[in-house]
């Protein structure tokens, strides 16, 4: 396990190069808030695998998850699909297909 500290209340953990798990946690004596990121990557025959959760709360009663998928393939072509539910403002769901020049 890899830990790097930030100055700026950030903290960064590493196992073996698969998952990452990332806080960040910002404020002051009116507002504080916290969001977590896991991201697990799985490498395959087919190409790379992401899996990404995500967590988000402050002060302001303000909070929302996250979760997303990303396939890069050998060819190049990625497929991601990222869905976001809040509490405020409704939920996102994105579907994305790219591919390089």
């Amino acid at each position: 396990m890899k830990r790097i500290k930030y100055s700026n209340g950030s903290l960064v953990s590493k196992f073996n190069s698969i998952v990452d798990f990332e806080t960040n946690v910002r404020g002051n004596q009116n507002f504080q808030s916290v969001e977590s990121r896991a991201t697990a990557q799985l490498p395959s025959r087919l190409g790379n695998t992401r899996f990404t959760y995500s967590r988000y709360r402050d002060t302001n009663e303000q909070k929302g998850i996250g979760r997303g998928f990303e396939h890069e393939f050998r060819s190049g072509v990625t497929v991601g699909l990222t869905r976001n539910k809040k509490k405020f403002g409704g939920d996102f769901t994105q579907l994305r297909i790219s591919k390089p020049l």
